[in-house]
């Protein structure tokens, strides 16, 4: 997978891990979860940055939050798609 200035950090290591670890779940699943966690640590970042009036590191995150978003809503049309 790869993030529009380069891959995504972490992102190989997490698919080799599951893939080690021989999931059961579908691999669109684990990219569900895992966009999730990354959509709870944007919204942790965003409230920290608000609290420090740092308007314009809200902006940012706000702008990769929606992007995450939009990927996570596209990954559950997937799955539902292929039920």
């Amino acid at each position: 997978m790869r993030h529009e200035h380069g891959p995504v950090p972490g992102v190989d290591f997490f698919w080799e891990q599951a893939d080690r670890e021989e999931s059961p779940d579908h691999p669109l699943e684990r990219e569900l979860l895992h966009r999730l966690d990354v959509l709870e640590r944007y919204r942790e970042m965003i409230m920290e940055a608000q609290a420090g009036d740092r308007d314009e590191i809200v902006a940012a995150l706000t702008t990769e939050h929606d992007r995450q978003a939009r990927l996570v809503g596209e990954i559950r049309d997937a799955l539902r798609r292929r039920v």
